[in-house]
Formats: C-alpha cells, sequence, structure tokens
C-alpha cells in the first residue's frame, strides 16, 4: 500500500530525482533527448530548448518525438490526486513516482484510454494508493518507478512504464 504525498519537500525531491535520472545519461538530439539503452525518447513541454526538465514531461518511443505515448507532469499543488501523476511513498517511507491509468487516444478524435482499457493494453495492475481518491472518484494508480534506487534503475523503470503504454 501506497499513500500519496502532499509534502511538498517529499514531492520536489521525488521528481528533481526522476528528471535528474532521465538527464544523467540522456542525449540531446535536437529538441529531444534520447535514452539508447531504455529506446525512449523525451522533452521539456515547457520549453523544449531548455537544458533542463521542467515540471511537463513528454515521454514516447516514437524517435521523431512526433506522437507522446505518455506525460509525466508535476502537480501545480503536491498531492493533487486530481492530476495524473504523483508521489507517493510506502510504510517504510521509500518514494515512488505514480501515474494513473489514463491517456490520450493515440488516433486523433477517439476517446482517451481509461483504466479498464489502459490495464488491458498495458498488462499492467493498479497499485492501492491512500488519498489517491478525489470527490468521489476512485483513481487507478500506476507504480512508474521507486525513486530511492540508483539512476540507472530509475531510466529502466521508466522506459518499461513507456513501452507499455506506448
Amino acid at each position: 500500500m501506497l499513500t500519496m504525498s502532499s509534502d511538498p519537500k517529499v514531492v520536489g525531491h521525488g521528481f528533481e530525482t526522476w528528471r535528474r535520472a532521465l538527464i544523467e545519461t540522456g542525449v540531446r538530439d535536437g529538441l529531444l533527448w534520447r535514452l539508447p539503452e531504455q529506446r525512449i525518447v523525451f522533452r521539456n513541454q515547457a520549453d523544449n530548448r531548455s537544458e533542463s526538465l521542467g515540471e511537463r514531461t513528454a515521454l514516447g518511443t516514437d524517435p521523431t518525438g512526433g506522437y507522446w505515448a505518455v506525460q509525466i507532469n508535476e502537480a501545480d499543488t503536491p498531492g493533487n490526486a486530481n492530476v495524473t501523476t504523483g508521489i507517493a511513498v510506502n510504510e517504510q517511507g521509500a518514494p515512488f513516482l505514480i501515474r494513473q491509468g489514463r491517456l490520450n487516444s493515440p488516433i486523433a478524435g477517439n476517446p482517451h484510454i481509461l483504466e479498464v482499457d489502459f490495464r488491458r493494453l498495458t498488462n499492467l495492475e493498479p497499485t492501492p494508493v491512500l488519498n489517491g481518491d478525489t470527490s468521489g472518484k476512485k483513481r487507478e494508480w500506476h507504480i512508474v518507478t521507486r525513486l530511492d534506487v540508483d539512476a540507472e534503475d530509475i531510466r529502466d523503470a521508466t522506459g518499461r512504464f513507456v513501452d507499455r503504454c506506448a
């Protein structure tokens, strides 16, 4: 069982750890970064010319960056379960980057891919998250990566998650 964190220090540190891990070996290629070992590309959504990642990151497997499989966006308010990404901790305090099982359709005009289809298409099972529901809505959360591991493990787990979302 995980608990959604609303502690600004825990959330800020968690996202910063994740972003540093990606950029550490990310190869800059024009407006994209590439992680060749994980076979994914990513970019800063707010300013794709920036040399650092901001609060909104698009990731995918399309080498041209023309299609993004998933976005990892930090909430303006830490612990806001009404956004698709958050930082949660387990009983021992270990931090995890989590994402809701919802995606935009890869085909323009098609409906969003919601929880049931997300589970079926990715073969990922949700993880229970305390404080992860909002105003009567049950949210399904999935672990992207554990964050108290080395950067290579963070990149590998992120790559697997992005690949499944694609």
